[in-house]
């Protein structure tokens, strides 16, 4: 008996590689080619491609109809294209934004654009309707598409993966007291980044759900919970965001009212959109209900946005503006802080952070990066810092050079905080900001802006225009109707049940509405005022 297991583990070997050898390699097929009109690539027709639905893929902010099939920032080669042609499927990938590097601009115009495409693109395949599959802000435009610009007869499915369905407040950050200085440098402030903003999203929300365009149309969604790895790109923008998040966009702001959530998995912003992650979650669903099932079983999709909660953290403290030299930007830590991660964004790469802690003792950086792509801050040079249990008192970051930086300190603490005043949906008539800390003491400040797409406006910033005294705000692009957003800048002080100092700041953005916005008057917000605005802190 000895002697035959040798035989028999070598016939499950080859019994194994044969199998294995039997599989079909997958077919590389042909590069997509560029239509004419320079805004849509067609993807190779696959043999007997013609039976099975068209899927039209859209790309994020500040992306390209290629990122489908070519290199991404950081995962690799996409192969999305590889994984579409070798199940069968037709393809066909837009591009909104125009070229890499231009400003991104808002739903309303790129919905009316991919509007169009979608016409053509039907039309070139000789089918009724398609598939829409998005990515990021991608997701943003094809409900516009498919709600406001009468693009719901010729959908039958979209997918959307990782989309700011309620905005991500990066964006807020963006036109923050903190971090406006330094997204005006980096030429961010553009209407893709406006729109992004919670309030704004919050108000399109308003105009978008429930509208019967989207009653023939299902919506399936997905998300990831991962920041990428430590240092890397989106670990800086997934440390400012805290909790569930793909490193750019909340986990719970992807699920769209009225649709199916598909899968939450431990993927990045940026390797979701895979072929060899998301596609195989997604196809089932690309078919008619009985060649699904005829596939076999698959999870059942969740209703998106069961159990949501869009309430902002409060666990970061910010600080940012323009430096001609060297500033040195302190803050407090309490005691019973588990963490501590420091992210110094500048912008430009000469300039240098130290970090010191409450002893004196200078730390250098742990990792540096150049932030690009479709990262939040693209330009940007990235500097951090992830100190475990930290010592209580007071912390700083030494910035030496010429620009404009941001800092965002995110601490695990065991700091019970509560801020009231500030509701999730943006209602906030009469409102007044108030915060509680069990057997400690808080005070509230708040300093209100008028968000201005696409303008540097460092002294307006500095001025602190408030919102109770401010004059009318400067009108914004024809493209953004009914854009009037006043973002707020809370910084929360005080001392813990022990006695020692703490801080919390929060960007947050509020959607004032006009005299002919659906979602009602101007809010009322009564708003105590930051003491001074010129100090090393801000």
């Amino acid at each position: 008996m000895t002697r035959r297991l040798p035989l028999l583990a070598l016939a499950l070997v080859l019994v194994t590689l044969s199998v294995a050898f039997a599989r079909p390699l997958p077919v590389t097929p042909a590069a997509p080619l560029q239509d004419a009109a320079g805004d849509i690539w067609w993807g190779a027709v696959p043999p007997g491609g013609t039976s099975r639905p068209v899927l039209v893929f859209v790309h994020g902010r500040r992306g390209i109809g290629p990122s489908w099939w070519g290199p991404t920032l950081y995962s690799g080669v996409n192969d999305t294209y590889l994984y579409a042609y070798n199940a069968g499927y037709r393809t066909a990938f837009v591009q909104l934004d125009g070229p890499t590097g231009t400003p991104s601009r808002s739903m309303w115009s790129n919905g009316e654009t991919l509007r169009g495409q979608i016409d053509r693109i039907a039309n070139h395949y000789g089918v009724e309707q398609v598939i829409l599959i998005g990515h990021s802000k991608g997701g943003v435009d094809i409900d516009t598409a498919v709600v406001h610009y009468g693009a719901a007869r010729r959908v039958s499915r979209v997918f959307t993966l990782a989309s700011p369905h309620w905005g991500t407040p990066l964006a807020d950050l963006g036109y923050s007291w903190w971090g406006g200085w330094l997204a005006a440098v980096l030429g961010e402030k553009d209407d893709g980044l406006y729109i992004l903003q919670p309030a704004y999203m919050r108000y399109f929300r308003s105009l978008t759900d429930g509208r019967p365009e989207k009653a023939n149309v299902p919506y399936f969604t997905g998300s990831g919970t991962n920041w990428g790895p430590l240092f890397a790109p989106l670990w800086f923008a997934g440390l400012s965001l805290g909790g569930a998040n793909d490193g750019l966009v909340p986990e719970p702001r992807t699920h769209i009212p009225g649709g199916m959530h598909l899968f939450t998995r431990d993927w990045h912003h940026d390797n979701i959109r895979l072929g060899r992650t998301a596609f195989p979650l997604l196809q089932p669903f690309f078919e008619p209900p009985a060649v699904a099932a005829a596939a076999g079983p698959v999870a059942a999709p969740q209703p998106a946005g069961a159990g949501l909660s869009l309430q902002p953290a409060l666990n970061q403290i910010l600080r940012g503006g323009e430096i001609d030299g060297t500033t040195r930007a302190g803050l407090p830590v309490e005691r019973g802080v588990e963490s501590a991660g420091f992210a110094l964004l500048t912008s430009d790469p000469a300039m240098r952070g130290v970090l010191v802690t409450p002893a004196g003792q200078r730390l250098a950086a742990q990792g540096h990066i150049q932030l690009d792509g479709e990262s939040f801050f693209a330009g940007a040079t990235a500097w951090g810092w992830d100190v475990a249990a930290p010592e209580s008192g007071e912390w700083s970051v030494e910035i030496r050079g010429r620009g404009a930086y941001l800092l965002v300190v995110r601490l695990e603490s065991r700091l019970d905080l509560s801020l009231q005043g500030l509701s999730a949906d943006g209602d906030l008539t009469g409102a007044r900001l108030s915060a509680t800390v069990p057997g400690g003491q808080a005070r509230v400040s708040a300093l209100a802006l008028p968000a201005i797409p696409g303008q540097a406006q460092p002294a307006a910033i500095a001025a602190g225009v408030p919102f109770h005294q401010r004059g009318p705000l400067a009108e914004a692009p024809a493209s953004l109707p009914t854009s009037e957003i006043v973002n707020l800048a809370v910084t929360i002080t005080g001392t813990t049940a022990d006695g020692s100092s703490f801080e919390r700041n929060l960007a947050t953005s509020i959607f004032t509405g006009s005299s002919h916005s659906p979602v009602g008057p101007r809010v009322r917000i009564y708003l105590p005022l930051l003491p001074t605005l010129g100090d090393s802190k801000r």
